[in-house]
């Protein structure tokens, strides 16, 4: 195992905005503006740091990525040309994300024409993995695509993009709080809700995957949101109950739904104050009349 060393930007910003959850339970899209920033790169120093030549699922033959100059700085570049079976990039970093529902995966890429060529970028746990993918070869594919690859069960969802999978731009890849993902171009949202999926909320690894020399990453970034943020929100807008039912209704994976919606905890409630209220009326009022006949 050969480790390399690819130094981390620390000159951006990070945007951290919780975005309301009122009473009548809304669950807000994914962005950069309710979403921390967990990991950038932009390689943009010309020395590597930190990184690791290696496969999530073991692959031998990978290779170093080269080091090339790009429009905004520098980028990661795939190596060699055709079906030669040694001509795959692999990088891996580690990365810790726990108890995550809402992800966002992005990267500045392009491939190539050539077959094969893809630029890929994996938000990994053990083996299992999501992964984002430009995928060139002109005539075949020129595609955006998602994936999942969960206890070897793969899954996958094609977006078709032309020839802009052969130009610079900022591809992204996001998962809502309810599990649903959306793939945007360049900051456009272009498929809403394309596929549920929420088998995977913690992370380790962050891998990109380069095939042959058309290929190329300028920047990468990962953003999340815990779970433990919105509870907190929950319960800073409602009663306590509330937020613990709330808590209860996103299990510690994600994948579970048991307890009780805000909205439905909140209805019950507002149903149990009208009900005492009733009958307290009711009660007062036989008293008053009781006290009337004793008068009399």
């Amino acid at each position: 195992m050969k480790t390399i060393n690819i130094k981390l930007s620390t000159g951006f910003k990070v945007s951290f905005i919780l975005a309301a959850l009122t009473l009548g339970f809304m669950y807000p899209s994914i962005s950069l503006a309710n979403t921390s920033v967990l990991f950038y790169d932009n390689f943009d120093d010309g020395n590597y740091s930190g990184w690791t030549v290696e496969d999530v699922l073991g692959a031998s033959d990978v290779r170093t990525p080269e080091l090339v100059p790009s429009p905004e700085g520098y980028s990661i570049r795939g190596t060699g040309s055709g079906y030669h079976p040694d001509w795959s990039c692999y990088l891996t970093k580690p990365i810790n994300i726990q108890n995550s529902v809402e992800i966002c995966i992005e990267m500045r890429a392009k491939s190539g024409p050539q077959w094969p060529n893809e630029a890929d970028i994996k938000l990994v746990q053990g083996t299992n993995y999501y992964m984002g993918r430009v995928y060139g070869e002109a005539g075949e594919n020129e595609t955006a695509d998602w994936a999942s690859n969960v206890g070897r069960v793969y899954d996958d969802y094609r977006n078709s993009i032309g020839n802009r999978a052969f130009e610079w731009h900022t591809f992204a890849w996001t998962r809502n709080i309810k599990g649903w993902w959306s793939f945007a171009i360049d900051g456009v949202t272009k498929v809403s809700n394309f596929r549920h999926d929420l088998q995977l909320t913690s992370f380790d690894k962050v891998e990109l995957v380069l095939h042959r020399n058309q290929s190329e990453i300028e920047w990468i970034r990962v953003s999340s949101r815990p779970l433990n943020n919105i509870v907190k929100r929950a319960s800073c807008r409602s009663s306590k109950t509330t937020a613990k039912r709330y808590s209860r209704r996103i299990s510690s994976d994600g994948v579970r739904y048991t307890g009780t919606s805000e909205r439905e905890a909140h209805k019950q409630s507002e149903h149990k104050r009208k009900m005492s209220k009733s009958r307290a009326y009711r009660y007062g009022h036989k008293a008053g009349k009781a006290v009337k006949k004793i008068k009399k």
